[in-house]
C-alpha cells in the first residue's frame, strides 16, 4: 500500500500503532477532502472495527469499494463484519470474490476453511467474538524507518513553529476546517446525476439534483447541519444517482447535534407532519406543554402539545421521549430541542435538552 499524502501517512501510522480512536478523530473531520480515496476509507473502516463501531465501519469499508471495487483488504475486514453479524454466506461470498481476484490468498481461504469446521451455533459466537476472527484480517505493514525518523523530525518543527505562531502578536486564528474543504465541488464531476430504475420519493431533473446537492454543500459551509440534514434525505428519497447518494452520505456523519444557542434552522411542525420522512433525523425547536407524562427506568415518556404553550392554538401531539433524568411540571410549558425519527412509521421526538419558557 503505497501513500504519498501526509495525513494518510499519519494516520496509518495511528492504524498500525492501534490507536484507533485517535486515528477515527484524526480522519473524520477530514472526510470532504478525501471523497474519492479508498485509502482513507480503508483506514477508517480499520479504525471503527477494532473500536467496536461495526456499522461505522462497514460504511467506510463498502465507500472504500466503491472507489476501488477490488480492494481486497476491505473485502476482507467486510467479511469479518459480516461474521459478526452471522451473514456466513455473504462473507464466503466476500471470500470467494477475493479468491477469484487473488488466487491463493492466504486469509480468504482460511475464512472459508474455517466456516467449515465450526459444527454448532456456540462455537461460531464464540468464534467471531474472540480474538481468532482477527486471523482472517491482512495485518497491516510497517511503515518505513526513514518514514518514522522523518515524522519525529517534522513533528518536533512543527512544534516549535507552533509555539512560535502563538507568541507572535500577529497571530490571527485560522479559519474553521470546513471552510478549507473544496473537493466537494460538481465542476470535473462526470458520472450521471439521475438514477433510472427504481421507486423514489422525489423524482427531478438532472438539474434539480445538481442544484440540490450543491445547496446541500452549501448549507455544510455555512454549518447549517439541520438543512444538510434534510438536503441528504431529499437526495435519498429521489431518483439521484447512487454514486451522488454515497458522495452527500459522507457528510451525514459529520452532522453535529445543537443547542439552543447553535441551532440555525429550525422546521415547523405542519411541515414535518406532512413529510416526515424528508425531516427524519432533523432537529426542531418547538415550544408547547406535555402531557402523560411517564418515568421509565432508562426515559421518560410523554406526549408534546406543540404550539400549546399560551393554551390557545394546538398545532399538533408528539410522542416524545427524553433519554436522560429530569422534572417535568406539567403545568409549565416548556422549549424542547430534540431529534425527529421514525419509530416503524411512527413519528417520534428524541428529547436533548429541555427547559421551561418563563416570561
Amino acid at each position: 500500500m503505497k501513500i504519498r499524502n501526509k495525513d494518510l501517512k499519519k494516520a496509518y501510522a495511528l492504524v498500525k500503532g492501534k490507536k484507533y480512536p485517535r486515528a477515527i478523530r484524526f480522519l473524520e473531520p477530514k472526510v470532504p477532502l478525501f471523497l474519492e480515496d479508498e485509502t482513507f476509507y480503508y483506514l477508517l473502516g480499520v479504525s471503527c472495527f477494532f473500536t467496536g463501531d461495526i456499522g461505522g465501519s462497514e460504511f467506510y469499508l463498502k465507500r472504500s469499494l466503491q472507489v476501488n471495487h477490488r480492494n481486497i483488504d476491505s473485502k476482507l475486514f467486510l467479511a469479518a463484519i459480516q461474521l459478526k453479524k452471522k451473514d456466513q454466506a455473504n462473507a464466503a461470498r466476500l471470500w470467494l470474490n477475493i479468491l477469484d481476484i487473488e488466487p491463493g490468498n492466504k486469509f480468504a481461504q482460511r475464512g472459508l476453511d474455517r466456516l467449515k469446521k465450526i459444527k454448532d451455533p456456540a462455537e461460531f459466537d464464540h468464534f467471531v467474538n474472540s480474538k481468532d476472527i482477527n486471523k482472517l484480517l491482512a495485518p497491516m505493514k510497517g511503515i518505513h524507518p526513514l518514514f518514522i525518523k522523518f515524522s519525529l523530525i517534522t513533528s518536533l518543527a512543527a512544534i516549535i513553529l507552533t509555539f512560535a505562531y502563538f507568541l507572535s502578536p500577529d497571530f490571527i486564528p485560522e479559519k474553521n476546517p470546513r471552510e478549507e474543504m473544496t473537493n466537494l465541488s460538481l465542476d470535473n464531476y462526470v458520472g450521471s446525476y439521475v438514477e433510472f430504475d427504481g421507486d423514489f420519493v422525489y423524482t427531478l431533473s438532472g438539474e434539480e439534483i445538481k442544484n440540490l446537492f450543491e445547496s446541500a454543500v452549501k448549507a455544510f459551509h455555512e454549518f447549517d447541519d439541520n438543512t444538510l440534514q434534510m438536503k441528504i434525505n431529499k437526495i435519498n428519497l429521489s431518483n439521484a444517482s447512487n454514486d451522488l447518494k454515497g458522495k452527500i452520505s459522507i457528510l451525514e456523519r459529520l452532522i453535529q447535534k445543537p443547542t439552543f444557542l447553535t441551532m440555525k434552522s429550525n422546521f415547523q411542525y405542519k411541515d414535518v407532519f406532512r413529510d416526515p420522512l424528508l425531516y427524519n433525523n432533523c432537529f426542531v425547536l418547538w415550544r408547547g406543554k406535555v402531557t402523560n407524562v411517564s418515568y421509565g427506568n432508562d426515559k421518560i415518556t410523554l406526549d408534546f402539545l406543540v404550539g400549546y404553550e399560551n393554551e390557545t392554538v394546538l398545532e399538533g401531539i408528539i410522542y416524545t421521549e427524553i433519554p436522560f433524568e429530569t422534572l417535568i411540571n406539567q403545568a409549565v410549558p416548556v422549549e424542547i430541542l430534540g431529534q425527529v425519527l421514525n419509530h416503524n412509521g411512527k413519528m417520534v421526538l428524541s428529547a436533548i435538552s429541555i427547559r421551561p419558557i418563563i416570561e
